[in-house]
């Protein structure tokens, strides 16, 4: 009799190596898939520099004042009741229309920390501190920097 043919598969060591390996991509990169919470404060902070620009934009349209108070518990927009003089007291309705006051709350656990609070942006677009003085403004979401860039208002994220 001549020689038994060779059987083509894996070896026992072959698919152990694959196990551990899969094993050890899906331990690392699952739970970057589907973290709830990195996700969570990656839109909590998209939906924050929506609401500068849309402050900012507001602010040049109406030719009033726009206000965004930015604290631990999340971010409200208002308008002076009287456009340039007066309180900021009246709310800002979402441009959605779904909600008369354009608010925004961050998800459990994430800190919100504004450089300075509120940011006025005035009929130039340009953005300011309480004190109605030109100011350039941070705002730490999580890990995440959102940028206004005083002169000009321009809010933006320096990551993308």
């Amino acid at each position: 009799m001549g020689p038994t043919p060779r059987r083509a598969g894996f070896t026992v060591v072959e698919l152990v190596v694959v196990i551990v390996i899969l094993g050890v991509l899906a331990s690392t990169a699952v739970p970057r898939f589907f973290g709830r919470r990195d996700l969570d404060e990656r839109l909590f902070s998209d939906d924050l520099l929506s609401a500068l620009r849309y402050a900012q934009k507001l602010a040049v349209g109406s030719g009033c004042d726009v206000q965004v108070t930015i604290t631990g518990a999340g971010y409200s927009l208002l308008q002076r009741t009287g456009c340039r003089t007066g309180a900021f007291a009246a709310a800002v309705p979402h441009p959605g229309g779904a909600d008369p006051t354009y608010t925004g709350a961050p998800p459990a656990g994430t800190v919100v920390a504004p450089s300075t609070s509120p940011v006025v942006f005035d009929p130039l677009g340009r953005a300011r501190n309480a004190a109605l003085a030109v100011t350039d403004v941070s705002i730490g979401v999580g890990p995440r920097t959102l940028l206004v860039v005083g002169e000009t208002g321009f809010a933006h994220d320096p990551a993308l």
